[in-house]
């Protein structure tokens, strides 16, 4: 998780970069533990939103993430190559 600058229309904003649950373990909790573990630092810096993103054919992590209360919109990326 890193935080962004404060942005004029956005306020600060908190990334969640990477969020994995193995397999065998999904289903058990831990993924809702994890969001509410980053929400609550998040909120504790004073972040306004909680974002992260994810790749469109992961159709039953964007149903986990719907599940924890988070919109979904989409996200651009520049890449020149690295």
């Amino acid at each position: 998780m890193y935080l962004d600058p404060p942005f004029i229309r956005f306020g600060r904003r908190c990334w969640l970069e990477d969020l994995v649950v193995t397999s065998t373990r999904r289903s058990g909790g831990v993924g809702a533990a994890l969001i509410a573990a980053a929400r609550e630092w998040a909120q504790e810096r004073d972040c306004t939103h909680l974002e992260l993103s994810s790749g469109p054919g992961r159709a039953d992590a964007h149903r986990f993430y719907l599940s924890q209360g988070m919109a979904e919109s989409k996200t651009f990326t520049l890449d020149w190559g690295t």
